[in-house]
Parts: C-alpha cells; structure tokens; sequence
C-alpha cells in the first residue's frame, strides 16, 4: 500500500549520525531506497566478534558521544515523521468519503488532524511495546564501530571528543547536518522544479494522442430508421 511505503520511508528518512553522537531529520516526503541499494551488503551484513576491550571502548565512546541522551531525540523525529505521514493518509481517505463531500475546508481540516493524532498514539503505543529504542541504537553503534574500527582507532576518537575541539564538534554536529541538508535542497529546488516542469509537458501530448485515439476506436452510434 502506498501509505505504508510512505511510512516506512519517512520513519527511514531519519540520518543518525553515530560517530558525532548526532541526528538530523530528512525531509519526511522523501522516498528511501532499500538498504541493499544504498550500502556494501558484504560489510553491512559481515558479523564481526567483538572482544572485551573493543566492547569497553565502544561502550566509553558512546558515553562520550552522549548518544543515549538523544535517543529521546531519534523517537520523537518518529513520532513528527509518523504524524505526517498519516495527515496525509487520512486526508486522502477522507477526501473520498462521500459523507465529507459537502465539508468545508475548516471541518476537513480537522477531521484529518483528529484521524492523524489518533492513528500516530496507536503508532507510539505500538512502537514501543515492540521496539526497544534505546537497546536497538546501542547495539547499532556497537556493531558499526566494531565493524570498521579497532579498538585503539576508537580510543584515538574518544581522545579527539574529549577535546575543546571535539566538543564542540559532537554539539554543533546536529545543526551543521540540518543547515547542510536544508542548503543543498534550496539549491536543488530550482533546478528539480524545472525538471519536474520539462517531464510533465512531455506528457501532456501524449495524454492528448492517447485520447484522439481512444476516440478513434470508439463505435459509431447506428442510425436510427
């Protein structure tokens, strides 16, 4: 279903930056490819061991980096991500409701917003009686770092982030990541929105040349005596 895919998509959407303990939001409409497509599946899906003292060092890093304290952070971009995904589901259905034909703006307004705040609690109640955020993060970053770090490389980064320096790096990296995505998509939209504009008007002579020919086919009406 095409609300489910938008969804997923926008529940995806999220970049969580685990290195600078930071998180920045996509935008929620857009589409997410599957992971197969966006990353190495012969390191995403290798299981690496992890000893004792890599382990140690992953679980001071992630203090250090304070990614537990935005864990908070991560749900609530769910639930924004979510509640938008499902105004636009319901308003949607709502618009086909042959009870809402005669509605006016102001009631269809809020008979989307009542629908969306309504679907987005059963989400959350859902979300968290099956996922447990805070283990699931954990244990993301520690599998990625073990991945493509050793141990002494790790304690070389938690030095860095002890620094003035790394301190502030890991506190401004959230908002460096939000500028950076906000800039490069005002920069695109020109560009995207003439694209967009070139690809319709192509279509629209070949919507003209499918109907002349359904036209075309269609039986003459018999003459009448």
């Amino acid at each position: 279903m095409k609300a489910e895919k938008l969804l997923v998509a926008a529940l995806l959407s999220g970049l969580i930056f685990l290195g600078g303990g930071s998180i920045a939001c996509a935008d929620d409409s857009a589409e997410v490819p599957d992971a197969a497509e966006t990353s190495d599946s012969s390191d995403s899906s290798s299981s690496v061991e992890i000893d004792d003292d890599k382990r140690a060092a992953i679980n001071e890093l992630i203090e250090v980096t304070e990614l537990t304290k935005r864990i908070e952070f991560i749900r609530q971009s769910f639930w924004h991500s979510a509640q938008r995904v499902f105004q636009q589901a319901a308003f949607q259905s709502l618009r086909k409701d042959p009870a809402m034909k005669d509605a006016g703006r102001d009631e269809l307004i809020a008979k989307v917003n009542a629908r969306a705040d309504e679907l987005t609690k059963k989400y959350q109640e859902m979300f968290t009686k099956r996922i447990d955020l805070d283990s699931l993060v954990k244990k993301v970053a520690t599998d990625v770092y073990a991945r493509h770090f050793s141990a002494s490389e790790i304690r070389d980064i938690i030095t860095f982030y002890k620094t003035p320096t790394g301190k502030k790096a890991r506190e401004l990296m959230p908002k460096i990541a939000r500028e950076s995505m906000i800039e490069t998509k005002d920069l695109m939209k020109p560009e995207l929105n003439a694209i967009v504009t070139e690809i319709l008007a192509e279509l629209k002579p070949e919507a003209a040349k499918d109907g002349s020919e359904e036209a075309e086919k269609k039986p003459e009406p018999a003459a009448t005596e």
